[in-house]
């Protein structure tokens, strides 16, 4: 029996009992050896109270079974067999094994399965996230440069290069739509700052033979007046000038391409030999697009030709629509630069004329305004030369253009000046000379004492002496009318005995009969009437100073000389038309209020022209055209401005002037 127990597979930790069908215990492993002679059945029931059998032994309807059992915190598998002996019920053989023991192997298999598991999907995650990783790198690059993109922030964008063809395609296109974008920004740039207008195509058209990739690009633009007059005003390459393509002969040997064009409509097309020889286009062209440039009024303004040497691209194609809609804005360019050049024209024009009108006004000053221009420029012209004692002044555009205008008006002012004012050639010439008036006088003074004579010698009155006092007086007369007459040229520098002399003849007096408040406009009618009246006839200075040769100034006039801004006096009364007083002039013909009149033109020029809305660059205009009768000296006016004071424009104004064109 104890070799039958020990031929069972089961290892130290297992339990094994064999009993008969009336419950007798035959053998129990673990006992027998020790109780060989004196085992007994309170022996082997004693150590059943310690097995993991016990249970399935003293359940007493034994059956076979296989089950688990929990025997101090350990996990048995039991399991019931009946072994059968001849015709009888036999035996009964239980057996416990710990349950780690009995499945241990596919539990270690289980745990190396699991680890291994792991394993794998740890290293899978680490492959998974360093491809991506290698995959979200560059699409994070991109990220950032779309990001750089719209913040229209093109100086950092950069594109990064991946294995991945769907990455590397996206990368490319990122990076093309960046460089046409920046390119577009840039050439918008230039544009707003640009004042050159060929300068501004010569930019577009190489944008356009960038976006496109193409050897060269034309561009003609119309005529203002005659849009049908072209010419070419932009090219890339440079050495394209050479070859005189022929737009005009092109529309006519390609008729669909004038069908497009005149539908708004760009145009392909590969020239055949006779369309190059014709058309004068170059030997290497295979492809050529044409585009129209329309303006706002659909007007054609020019023509773009884009000339390919090579075959041309889908991708190449596709630039079309953009480089249509970019050549829209240079339409749009040609259109406004059209209307600027227009308006600048005009208003060259108009202060041009403007100033033919002031010279045309007097004949005696003609031709002044055009010729100063003429002075200044070439006096302009060598002051930016001399880059050491002019090193500030230099006459680039802008300054050319406000000293062409500063020249062309610096005597706008005198259209306030009246003319007999500005012409005035005797000391007593107003609208008219009224020397007239006084040779009137004089022959009503040389009439009366012929009459007195012939009614004294009716009388048998009159003596030999009386016939020569009358030919003294009548010489007399003519002699100081003469003098009057002098005077009243003012050749000559009128010295204290001439000023005598012209007062002595003065208090002489004639009779007048008619009533001098006749037929009088309001004007005069208003002055007349601070003189008075006198009962006629009455006696009359020969020439006088009366109150109503002072013309005063206007209430209107007056609020303009508050805050004189100016260095020039104002004399108190707007004119002053007496006779003595103006014939008392010393040197010229010009009296104290005339010559204020005179150089006010100056002070006028400058209260005009800052009515004016000028740009920035011409916003000096009226300090030049006002600084033409300055002094280096500080002696001038309307400021008395010296040499350090004015600035270099408005001196070479003051030099021209200073040579009496």
């Amino acid at each position: 029996m104890n070799d039958f127990l020990r031929s069972l597979p089961f290892s130290g930790d297992s339990q094994v009992l064999l009993f008969d069908s009336n419950g007798t215990v035959l053998a129990q492993n673990g006992v027998m050896e020790t109780t060989v002679e004196t085992t007994t059945q309170d022996i082997y029931a004693k150590a059943l109270e310690s097995s993991p059998l016990n249970n399935l032994y003293t359940a007493g309807n034994w059956s076979e079974s296989s089950q688990t059992t929990m025997h101090n915190e350990t996990l048995w598998r039991t399991t019931l067999v009946n072994v059968a002996f001849g015709q009888g019920e036999g035996m009964w053989l239980a057996t416990a094994i710990p349950e780690d023991k009995l499945i241990g192997t596919a539990i270690e298999a289980r745990n190396n399965q699991i680890v291994i598991s792991f394993a794998v999907l740890g290293l899978g995650t680490i492959l998974i996230l360093w491809a991506s990783r290698r995959i979200a790198a560059p699409l994070r690059l991109l990220n950032q440069a779309t990001q750089r993109i719209r913040n229209l922030d093109f100086s950092g964008v950069k594109t990064p290069d991946s294995t991945i063809q769907e990455v590397r395609e996206l990368s490319d296109s990122i990076s093309v739509m960046s460089e046409t974008i920046s390119d577009f920004i840039n050439t918008l740039h230039r544009v707003s700052h640009n004042q050159n207008f060929e300068s501004l195509l010569a930019d577009m058209v190489s944008h356009c033979q960038k976006t496109a990739s193409a050897d060269y690009v034309l561009m003609w633009a119309a005529d203002m007046d005659d849009r049908e007059v072209l010419s070419l005003v932009a090219h890339v390459p440079e050495e394209i000038s050479a070859t005189t393509v022929d737009i005009s002969n092109l529309l006519i040997a390609e008729p669909e391409m004038a069908k497009a064009i005149d539908n708004q409509q760009f145009h392909t097309f590969s020239p055949n030999e006779a369309v190059k020889r014709a058309c004068q286009l170059p030997d290497d062209l295979q492809r050529a697009w044409v585009l129209p440039l329309h303006n706002r009024d659909e007007e054609r303004v020019g023509y773009v030709l884009i000339g390919f040497n090579h075959h041309v691209t889908a991708e190449q194609e596709e630039k079309i629509a953009f480089i249509q809609e970019f050549l829209g804005f240079a339409s749009l360019i040609k259109e406004n630069w059209d209307h600027i050049a227009a308006q600048q024209n005009l208003f060259k024009s108009f202060v041009e004329m403007f100033a033919s009108a002031i010279d045309t006004k007097s004949p005696y000053t003609g031709g002044h305004c055009q010729r100063v221009p003429e002075l200044t420029f070439m006096i302009a012209e060598e002051v930016s030369k001399d880059t050491e004692t002019f090193a500030d002044f230099t006459l680039d555009e802008k300054s050319r253009e406000a000293l062409y205008f500063a020249a062309w008006l610096h005597d706008c002012g005198k259209v306030t000046t009246p003319e007999y004012v500005v012409d005035k050639a005797t000391k007593l010439e107003t609208i008219y000379n009224r020397i007239h008036e006084i040779r009137t006088r004089f022959e009503v003074l040389k009439r009366d004492a012929e009459i007195a004579y012939l009614q004294k010698k009716c009388k048998n009155q009159t003596t030999v002496e009386d016939e020569k006092a009358l030919k003294a007086l009548h010489q007399q007369l003519d002699d100081d009318f003469a003098f009057i007459a002098q005077c009243n040229i003012g050749g000559e520098f009128m010295d204290d005995a001439s000023i005598e002399r012209l007062k002595r003849i003065s208090d002489m007096t004639w009779t007048r009969t008619l009533d001098d408040s006749l037929g009088l406009s309001w004007e005069e009618e208003e002055r007349r009437k601070h003189r008075g009246g006198k009962t006629l006839p009455c006696r009359e200075k020969l020439l006088s100073d009366r109150v109503d040769h002072q013309i005063h100034w206007m209430d209107s006039q007056l609020k303009h000389f508050e805050n004189w801004e100016f260095k020039l006096p104002v004399p108190s009364v707007q004119y002053n038309r007496g006779e003595v007083y103006n014939l008392g002039i010393r040197r010229g013909t010009l009296n104290d209020e005339e010559r204020f009149k005179i150089n006010d033109h100056i002070i006028q020029t400058i209260t005009m022209l800052r009515k004016l809305p000028y740009p920035e660059h011409l916003k000096r205009v009226p300090e030049i055209a006002g600084g033409h009768h300055e002094k280096l000296d500080g002696k001038g006016y309307p400021y008395g401005l010296d040499e350090d004071a004015l600035p270099i424009d408005a001196r070479i104004m003051q030099w021209q002037i200073s040579l009496k064109p």
